[in-house]
């Protein structure tokens, strides 16, 4: 289940994230930045 997520996240990221930073405020990039570090860590760990 978490793989399948990571698997999803990692795919998502490579093709909406150059999407994402047309689309939204520096704010709001960073936000979302900084949910994907942590994603990434809470993954880590859940591993």
């Amino acid at each position: 289940m978490s793989l399948r997520y990571y698997e999803t996240f990692q795919y998502k990221n490579s093709l909406d994230f150059t999407h994402l930073q047309v689309k939204f405020s520096e704010v709001q990039k960073k936000k979302i930045i900084n949910e994907c570090i942590n994603i990434n860590i809470f993954i880590t760990i859940v591993k």
